[in-house]
């Protein structure tokens, strides 16, 4: 249930993300661009230690981790305004957790 839940959470926000950026707070298409940079560039140390951080942590520990991440991101996104939407990039960086550890 909780991956079902997970997992629609997460694809409702990918596929409306840009659209509040750009028509609601006004973004432009580079803010867009490095909030992708952003998230992919966390990802990829996580995804190389993996195995250790399953060691660690265990699934039910990444997935908590990754449930946390993601809460605390959409919770962000309802914070922005159009004066503080440049505070989607360490939002975004909570992202990269998100996705890698799920």
């Amino acid at each position: 249930v909780e991956t079902v839940v997970m997992g629609a959470g997460m694809a409702t926000v990918e596929r409306l993300l840009f659209l509040y950026l750009v028509n609601d707070l006004g973004s432009t298409n580079l803010l867009c661009g490095l909030s992708v940079g952003i998230n992919v560039m966390i990802e990829i140390p996580i995804f190389w230690y993996a195995e250790r951080i399953m060691g660690v942590l265990g699934h039910d520990g990444m997935f908590a981790t990754s449930m946390i991440c993601f809460f605390t991101r959409v919770y962000g996104y309802t914070l922005l305004t159009p004066a503080t939407r440049w505070f989607v990039l360490p939002l975004e960086a909570t992202h990269g957790i998100t996705f890698a550890l799920f």
